[in-house]
């Protein structure tokens, strides 16, 4: 295989990972609505867990960083679906962004590894 042909498949090989990074993320957002409603109907199942984390951050901490973060979920609340529509989003934008930055990446390696060849293309007018 020719150093093209490893250029090539390193940079689809990371576009299938980046594809599938992006599937994951997408699908967890997908995911937490259900996911808040089982730790809202099965808090108390899950209060156990979450007292013997607390317990494991420092009290003055807990008291002045609790009643803000309490805050910020209950303001968090009311527009959360939209907030998951708005990160999907988000999550694609990145998507093809990185897609972008893939294939800028992977044209200029194929230029610098050109450029070193004897058998280069001819320069373009």
């Amino acid at each position: 295989m020719t150093k093209n042909g490893w250029v090539l498949a390193a940079v689809l090989a990371v576009m299938g990972l980046w594809t599938l990074l992006a599937w994951g993320v997408s699908g967890v957002l997908g995911w937490l609505p259900a996911l808040v409603g089982l730790a809202e109907n099965g808090s108390a199942q899950l209060a156990p867990q979450f007292t013997g984390l607390l317990s494991l951050v420092p009290q003055t901490l807990l008291e002045g960083w609790l009643p803000m973060l309490q805050e910020l979920g209950r303001w968090l609340a009311g527009s959360f679906p939209l907030l998951l529509t708005w990160a999907g989003y988000a999550v694609w934008l990145i998507w093809g962004l990185g897609m972008l930055a893939l294939l800028l990446l992977g044209a200029l390696a194929r230029r610098f590894l050109l450029s070193g060849s004897p058998d280069r293309l001819p320069p373009r007018a």
